[in-house]
């Protein structure tokens, strides 16, 4: 399996996502910091916040 954190991100775009169009009428799911620390997911690598 490739290591997705050695993927060269320089020059990619990135979008919020604003639903998700499985569930139109739910909330947007929201992760807690120690639920995507669990996930191995680092938001700051997507100048993203938790």
């Amino acid at each position: 399996m490739a290591d997705l954190y050695g993927l060269n991100l320089d020059g990619a775009r990135f979008a919020k996502a604003c639903g998700d169009s499985k569930r139109p009428d739910m909330e947007p799911l929201r992760f807690t910091t120690a639920e995507l620390d669990a996930a191995g997911i680092d938001p700051g690598r997507f100048n993203l916040t938790a």
